[in-house]
């Protein structure tokens, strides 16, 4: 049996595979317990994961398995060369893993892709048929987006718990907040598919996930795949 997990900004999710097939999966945030509800009865010989968090929450998940089931967790890393797909950055372990990964594994699954996830942050990657990486975005996530305007506006004020979802304009500061932010995410999108588009002609593949995909989904002006695994996905060729 084989664990993976994927240690986010804010969340981290993990599942257990048996014979390739999911027989447990869960998330969680981060906590004095954190980890606590990866629990499985089934018998693990491997571990394998990615991190973008910081070192301590990277120590306390190495911690908890090693405690819990005997075993050391295997840990991805970008790189310039792997699994047919040519990183874009120079220094290529400055790419994000958690994008490297999904990129790797759009690729695997889809040949030439777009990749938005949605989640503290809204990042876009491309990759072309030949496995090339085109690089890709990073900007805020919607709760990044929110909390900017309450941290550095001196009237902009709401209760966030009121923000709804629509990209019809607001008739309120909370409703106003929230459309401006979805049309944002939105705009980036429909921007990124367009940037594709001319890199790659009209056939690649729209793959999104994150926290914020359904957003995305809804919003998008073409067809897209929800696609909530892309980033454990790549973890069979990152570690095969």
């Amino acid at each position: 049996m084989l664990l993976e997990c994927d240690l986010g900004n804010t969340r981290y999710k993990w599942r257990v595979l048996a014979d390739g097939a999911v027989a447990a999966r869960g998330s969680g945030c981060y906590a004095e317990d954190s980890f606590g509800d990866i629990v499985t009865k089934l018998s693990l010989s491997r571990v394998r994961a990615a991190s973008v968090t910081g070192v301590e929450r990277v120590q306390m998940f190495t911690n908890y398995i090693t405690q819990r089931y005997g075993l050391k967790p295997e840990w991805a890393v970008s790189q310039s060369h792997w699994a047919g797909v040519t990183n874009a950055y120079e220094q290529a372990g400055l790419l994000g893993v958690d994008r490297w990964l999904a990129v790797i594994a759009a690729y695997q699954l889809r040949g030439a892709a777009l990749v938005i996830d949605a989640g503290s942050a809204i990042t876009v990657d491309a990759v072309a048929s030949d496995g090339r990486h085109l690089g890709g975005y990073i900007a805020p996530g919607a709760e990044l987006m929110a909390k900017s305007l309450l941290q550095d506006t001196a009237k902009v004020r709401y209760e966030s718990g009121l923000l709804s979802s629509s990209l019809g304009f607001g008739h309120d500061t909370a409703g106003a907040v929230a459309a401006g932010i979805r049309a944002a995410q939105a705009g980036l999108a429909d921007r990124a598919v367009q940037q594709a588009k001319a890199l790659l002609g009209g056939n690649f593949a729209v793959l999104v996930t994150g926290g914020g995909a359904q957003q995305v989904l809804e919003d998008l002006s073409v067809a897209a795949e929800f696609a909530p695994d892309i980033v454990l996905d790549g973890l069979q060729w990152a570690l095969p």
